[in-house]
């Protein structure tokens, strides 16, 4: 290891906590293989299906990630400032709405879309058997995150689960599935980018005091 590196990513990982916690500030960080010229990042390629309405929401889902890669996605951002147009919430309050949003959309991500991925890659379930399953997985969570202000993740996994019938293998599956479990968990990134992590002050564990002196939580009143 280069002598200097430690101390960069020692205060790289200081201002990503301190934007994650406090700030949210936007920190962009670019790794490059060692012995390779620097290049602007680029993403990867959308899947390719046969069927044109498919291929077309798999083509609008994919753009919408790659324009969240690095930005945040807007709704994400009107979430966290309370503007919901459902206005979810109990006591004119949206704290708890976030609370469920950060519940809802890591397991959606996590648990249940990278599940499906996973049994139509390692299991010889038939496409026909995924695809009447895949509904009864994805309605509860998504219905729920469409009334807390994400439209878009509403409005595509309805798309998803008309265009379930016109898939013709698991191949065809596995493209679609894939490209909105990846656009879920990225959502699920920048929710918890944006989450109020300093709220957290006030519950430390009281037990494991030298632990917590250790935490670096911002002094009391400090947080914004």
């Amino acid at each position: 290891m280069i002598p200097e590196h430690p101390d960069r990513l020692r205060e790289v990982g200081r201002l990503c906590w301190e934007a994650v916690y406090q700030s949210k500030e936007v920190i962009e960080v670019r790794v490059t293989r060692a012995g390779l010229p620097r290049a602007r990042w680029s993403f990867f390629e959308a899947p390719s299906v046969g069927s044109a309405r498919v291929q077309s929401l798999i083509g609008a889902i994919h753009a919408e990630a790659e324009r969240s890669w690095i930005a945040p996605p807007k709704e994400i951002v009107d979430i966290h400032a309370g503007q919901i147009g459902s206005r979810a919430g109990s006591y004119n309050q949206y704290f708890a709405t976030l609370v469920f949003v950060n519940g809802e959309t890591r397991p959606l991500g996590y648990a249940v879309l990278n599940s499906l991925v996973r049994l139509c890659q390692t299991t010889d379930l038939p496409s026909k058997v995924l695809c009447q399953i895949t509904p009864a997985f994805l309605r509860p969570s998504v219905a729920f995150l469409g009334y807390c202000g994400l439209d878009k993740l509403l409005r595509w996994t309805e798309e998803t689960m008309a265009l379930l019938q016109e898939l013709e293998s698991k191949a065809e599956y596995l493209a679609l599935i894939s490209t909105l479990a990846f656009y879920v968990n990225l959502l699920n990134a920048w929710n918890l980018h944006f989450f109020p992590w300093r709220h957290a002050h006030g519950h430390e564990f009281y037990d494991t005091a030298e632990i917590v002196g250790n935490s670096q939580f911002p002094p009391e009143g400090t947080a914004r």
